[in-house]
C-alpha cells in the first residue's frame, strides 16, 4: 500500500479493530504503528522501550493494523474497475469520495456497511487468512474469536 491516504485509512481502521478486540492496547497503538511504519534500517531505535504494560503483547495491535491494510487494499481494488472508466479528473474526484466513504464507515465504528462489498468467497478467504495469521502469531483464542467477529462485522 504505497498510497499515503490508504495507510492513514488502514491506521484508523486498525485502531477501530483494536478497540473492538484489544482495547487495552489503544494507549500505545499509535506508537506501535509508527514503529512498524519506520524503514527497517531505523527500527533499531524504535519506541518499544517506552513501557508496554507487562503481559500485554503487541501482536494484537500489529495484527489489527496489518489486517486493516489488507482490507483497505482489497476493498480499494474492488472499486478500481469502476474508477478505470472515468476521466482522470473524474477518477480523482471518485477516489476522494470513496476515501470519504471509508472514513465515515470507520467513524461509524464499522456499524454501517463497508463502502465496497466483497463477494462471499473473497470475504471468507480474507477472514480465514487473517485469523490463521493471528493464530500463527500466538494471539489468544479469546482475541482470535473477537478478531474474527470484528472482521465479519466489518466486511458485511
Amino acid at each position: 500500500m504505497e498510497n499515503q491516504s490508504h495507510v492513514e485509512l488502514a491506521r484508523e481502521l486498525g485502531r477501530e479493530l483494536t478497540a473492538q478486540v484489544a482495547p487495552e492496547e489503544l494507549d500505545f497503538y499509535d506508537d506501535l504503528i509508527d514503529a512498524e511504519l519506520k524503514p527497517a534500517a531505523s527500527r533499531e531505535d524504535h519506541p518499544m522501550g517506552f513501557g508496554i504494560p507487562d503481559g500485554v503483547g503487541a501482536a494484537v495491535s500489529l495484527l489489527m493494523f496489518a489486517a486493516a491494510q489488507g482490507l483497505v487494499k482489497i476493498l480499494w481494488e474492488a472499486a478500481e474497475p469502476a474508477l478505470k472508466d472515468l476521466t482522470k479528473q473524474g477518477a480523482v474526484e471518485a477516489g476522494k469520495l470513496l476515501s470519504t466513504k471509508f472514513k465515515e464507515w470507520i467513524r461509524s465504528k464499522l456499524t454501517t456497511s463497508a463502502p465496497i462489498k466483497l463477494s462471499p468467497e473473497e470475504r471468507a478467504e480474507f477472514i480465514k487468512k487473517w485469523v490463521q495469521d493471528g493464530a500463527r502469531l500466538g494471539v489468544s483464542e479469546v482475541d482470535l474469536t473477537k478478531f474474527k467477529s470484528a472482521l465479519e462485522r466489518a466486511t458485511e
